[in-house]
């Protein structure tokens, strides 16, 4: 399904490998903007959202359905000397996928969480043609895990927790026509705490392994239009990214030490119903390297259809 593809690194379920997350890109709202006129910072000014549920067309039999909600919150946000914005923010995600291996075809599989905290700030805006785009930087650090649900009969498990460094750079660009709108972002991440456990423990040393995980460099390109009937619109992306293991597990070895780069990529497409709250309806495909459902990585071709609710600015 879903909305905008975005980068992601190898296999894993970053929330953003369908959108971007960009909160200066929503206006505060008049009433935060009137409690806040003495301040030089607004505190807690705005929040978005999304959450949806797919059914997968193309799969192995470890997935069937997949549902991911998440939010984020602005903590603050201030006016630098330049006259740009600046703010930090924090997000909390969820994602649960279902298998078909249970009596009414839905098995609930796997569990994954996402904390972090960013900072972010507009740069100079960049033209393309008719379009004109801010730009903003990104950088945080984001902590992530991975879980089995229902699954002790199976006789197996995987448990993953992972955490990077990251940096985004985004282009915004909108033409003179409101409702058109392409969004570009690269995204970088250096992998802090790595740990993929294994069982049964046969599986520990197959490659790859999340012990081994360097740093990844990803791309995603989002486009938005309207359609002749009104609220209505479509919706495109593709992504790519590059992820790189080592064969050296020490902190600082590893990055002399890089012998692996992988690639995952996708696409999707679609039609979004806007309001107050916009509904994406469409298909997605990727194809994930690794996508941590079993003991042993696994390539896959994933196919699904299915909609998303999501907070129509900010994402």
């Amino acid at each position: 399904m879903l909305i905008y593809s975005s980068a992601i690194v190898q296999a894993q379920r970053i929330p953003e490998r369908f959108f971007v997350i960009n909160p200066l890109a929503m206006p505060i709202s008049g009433d935060v903007i009137a409690k806040a006129v003495d301040s030089s910072c607004v505190w807690m000014s705005g929040f978005g959202f999304w959450s949806g549920f797919e059914r997968y067309a193309i799969s192995d039999n470890a997935h069937a359905w997949r549902n991911p909600f998440g939010a984020y919150a602005e903590i603050v946000r201030w006016r630098t000397q330049s006259g740009k914005q600046s703010n930090i923010y924090a997000i909390g995600t969820f994602e649960h996928v279902a298998d078909p291996n249970n009596d009414i075809s839905f098995n609930p599989r796997a569990v994954w969480w996402e904390e972090g905290i960013a900072y972010s700030t507009e740069l100079d805006s960049v033209r393309l043609g008719t379009m004109s785009a801010p730009s903003y930087l990104h950088i945080g650090y984001y902590h992530r895990c991975r879980h089995e649900v229902d699954n002790l009969f199976r006789g197996e498990s995987r448990v993953m927790i992972y955490g990077s460094l990251t940096g985004k750079y985004v282009l915004d660009f909108r033409s003179t026509e409101p409702a058109e709108r392409f969004t570009t972002a690269v995204r970088t991440d250096i992998y802090t705490i790595r740990t993929d456990y294994r069982y049964p423990f046969i599986h520990t040393n197959t490659l790859p392994s999340y012990f081994d995980l360097v740093g990844s460099l990803g791309l995603n390109l989002n486009y938005r239009n309207s359609l002749p009937w009104k609220q209505l619109g479509w919706y495109a992306g593709a992504r790519v990214l590059t992820t790189c293991y080592a064969g050296n597990r020490e902190f600082f070895g590893r990055f002399g030490a890089i012998n692996a780069a992988r690639v995952d990529y996708g696409a999707t497409l679609g039609i979004s119903v806007e309001g107050a709250v916009r509904c994406n309806i469409g298909l997605h495909y990727e194809y994930l390297g690794d996508p941590e459902m079993k003991p042993f990585p696994q390539p896959q071709h994933l196919l699904s259809v299915g909609f998303m609710f999501m907070s129509p600015v900010g994402l």
